[in-house]
């Protein structure tokens, strides 16, 4: 049962946020923000689905540690059966609301900051480029999303608060005519230090190399470090001291993880420009209508902010 507490500890934050949104949405003060109110309903919203399986999950725990219980004092065969069979239901059940409640937990990781480029497929497609945000920005403030927008040379960006869950969807080529524009959706980070736990390393001792005869090195004072996730290994013989060839290792070690986090994360956004190649949305302005997934939707609706899901 290590991983039911330890998911639940992880997550205890959850149903206190939960119960605080409630209040706050019924607080006439919110209420009279309108923007700031639906920001919260739809912050609740996301949050509902994951809140009823985590719930039912702690329901079947406590009765699965009751049924365990009587278990345990029973004496009568017949009734230990049923009880012993009844446990394994829980314990059945728990699994898959453990199962449930860590998808939904990690969808909600993907409600996290997220920065939307539109890139004109050219100087003609600036005043398309315009067009679209606008739509994007109708259909912020109608939303509640808190944004700002950041003028490029060659682009337009709007930094989304929690939005990303919703706004990844418009990721792809939007095309009106002979006019296009790639629209682009990147999750934002927290960026965190960067850790690296003892459990990940292994660190091998090696006598410094020296000039021979007297000056030879008889102490294993350098360091080679490997970090296993990786398979990145750096080595230190610089330093007099075990110590120092050590702190010099480590620096060098994380130095090249935070250069390999910066490629890993620039991949992903590469990843993630190739969608934007990919055609999304077509707006017909001669005849009022976008179309997206071969369906059609009326096209003042769409620019007013209504988009399609």
């Amino acid at each position: 049962m290590t991983k039911y507490s330890d998911f639940l500890s992880r997550t205890e934050d959850k149903p206190i946020r939960f119960a605080k949104l409630e209040r706050l949405l019924a607080s006439p003060e919110i209420i009279a923000d309108n923007r700031y109110w639906r920001r919260l309903l739809l912050e609740k919203e996301s949050l509902a689905a994951f809140i009823k399986t985590r719930s039912a999950l702690v329901s079947v725990l406590s009765e699965y540690e009751r049924c365990k219980d009587d278990l345990y004092r029973e004496t009568d065969e017949e009734l230990k059966k049923m009880l012993a069979e009844e446990c394994t239901r829980l314990c059945s059940q728990a699994d898959d609301l453990f199962s449930a409640s860590s998808a939904l937990f990690l969808a909600l990781g993907e409600n996290c900051d997220c920065d939307l480029e539109l890139i004109p497929d050219g100087n003609k497609s600036q005043d398309f480029c315009e067009t679209l945000l606008s739509m994007y920005q109708r259909f912020l403030d109608s939303s509640g999303y808190s944004y700002t927008q950041e003028r490029m040379t060659n682009c337009i960006i709007l930094h989304i608060t929690s939005g990303y869950a919703r706004i990844k969807t418009e990721t792809g080529l939007h095309k009106s005519g002979l006019l296009s524009v790639a629209v682009t959706a990147f999750p934002v980070t927290e960026k965190k230090p960067l850790s690296i736990g003892e459990k990940d390393l292994r660190i091998d001792l090696f006598h410094s190399g020296g000039a021979g005869g007297q000056n030879i090195n008889k102490v294993e004072t350098a360091i080679r470090i490997t970090h296993l996730p990786t398979g990145i290994v750096v080595t230190c013989q610089d330093e007099r001291s075990q110590l120092q060839n050590k702190n010099k290792a480590m620096e060098t070690l994380q130095k090249k993880l935070l250069a390999l986090q910066a490629k890993e994360e620039t991949q992903k956004k590469e990843e993630l420009r190739k969608k934007s190649a990919l055609l999304l949305r077509t707006y017909d302005f001669t005849n009022k209508v976008a179309t997206q997934n071969k369906k059609k939707y009326p096209l003042d609706a769409v620019l007013n902010g209504e988009l399609p899901q």
